[in-house]
């Protein structure tokens, strides 16, 4: 996934305060890269962060009943793993499989 589309959706929702969503990064493991885009921004912004506890970007519409309780569930990429994803050569890689057909 390219992460700076993800952030440029993100920001359009902030400013508009529509609640976003944020899964995971585009990956052929399930549940993996939770923390993507909260690391892109921090990089983005120049803010230094720890992958272990960066908050995920998972805002849920205010709704009349009450939701479960958000419980953090899928894999966080450690910093070797981000640094890995986020290399030029693995750009091509990480957005290989995002629209193509089964």
């Amino acid at each position: 996934m390219k992460m700076a589309w993800a952030a440029e959706l993100h920001d359009v929702c902030k400013e508009r305060a529509i609640p976003f969503l944020f899964k995971q990064a585009s990956n052929i493991h399930t549940e993996r890269g939770i923390n993507a885009l909260s690391l892109f921004l921090a990089e983005r912004d120049g803010r230094e962060v720890d992958p272990a506890t960066v908050p995920v970007i998972r805002q849920y519409p205010a709704t009349r009943l009450p939701l479960m309780a958000f419980t953090e569930h899928g894999k966080r990429f450690k910093a070797e793993d981000w640094a890995k994803y986020t290399t030029p050569e693995n750009e091509v890689k990480n957005n290989s499989h995002a629209f193509s057909r089964v």
